[in-house]
Parts: C-alpha cells; sequence; structure tokens
C-alpha cells in the first residue's frame, strides 16, 4: 500500500492483506500463511491500534506483543475528523447524489473469529453512527 497522509495509515485503511501468522506458534505451525487482517470491504477506514509480534507482524497475541502502532481508535466523546476525495465517472447522471458514511464497532476482526470458533456475537458488526448528505452534479 503506498504511503499516505501518516505514519502507520497503511494500518488504518481496509484491504486484502494477510496478518495474524504468529497464530501458527500455539498450533505448532511454523509456516502458518495468516487470515484476512480486515475482514471488511477494502478502502474502508479502521479506528484501530494495531499490536506488532517481534518480527513486525500484526498479532491478536497480546503476550506475544513487541509494540503498538498509531494507535487511531475513537476515545470517549472524541471527534475524528476525516476528509475524502471521491473520483466520480465522467458520464455520472446529472442530478441529486447522496452520500452515506456509517461508523461501525466490532469487539474481534471476523476473519479471527471465524479462524478461533468464537460465538458470532464477538464479531458481529454494530452500527453506532450514520451520516448521509446530498449533493448536486451538474451538467
Amino acid at each position: 500500500m503506498d504511503k499516505k497522509g501518516f505514519e502507520g495509515e497503511e494500518f488504518t485503511i481496509s484491504g486484502d492483506y494477510l496478518a495474524y501468522q504468529d497464530m501458527g506458534i500455539p498450533l505448532g505451525l511454523p509456516d502458518f500463511k495468516g487470515v484476512q487482517r480486515d475482514g471488511i470491504p477494502a478502502g474502508n477506514r479502521i479506528f484501530r491500534m494495531p499490536y506488532f509480534d517481534p518480527e513486525g507482524r500484526m498479532t491478536i497475541m497480546q503476550w506475544n506483543t513487541a509494540r503498538q502502532g498509531v494507535d487511531y481508535r475513537i476515545g470517549p466523546k472524541e471527534t475524528k475528523v476525516e476528509k475524502f476525495t471521491f473520483r466520480l465517472p465522467f458520464d455520472v447522471a446529472p442530478g441529486e447524489m447522496t452520500v452515506r458514511a456509517v461508523l461501525n464497532y466490532q469487539l474481534l476482526v471476523k476473519p479471527v473469529a471465524d479462524f478461533l470458533k468464537v460465538p458470532e456475537d464477538e464479531s458481529e458488526i454494530k452500527v453506532v453512527n450514520d451520516h448521509s448528505t446530498k449533493v448536486t452534479i451538474l451538467p
């Protein structure tokens, strides 16, 4: 992923990446390839603080954490301001367009939850907030 914005930002934008390879340690699988890092559509903003193992790989095993990444979690009563640029197709139809943002919460990343076979409610997506705004596309 191209480096943009701030140090560690690549861990705050979802994508198609494997992580958590150190789960192979307790499983006795030294060549464990990992599981999907995010389990949500690519390009979504993630508000988290990743943990990294001694080899620099993301881990969920706190006992194997060598360092923490950028803390991009949202604190109580905190506001985060995000700016996004949308590229519209040249032939987009004129008229009103609605843009919607949704803030979701998960206790545990779904691919990890599925791998560990934890109860569904541990990884269910909970909607925290949403907002829509309308823009007018001129001809």
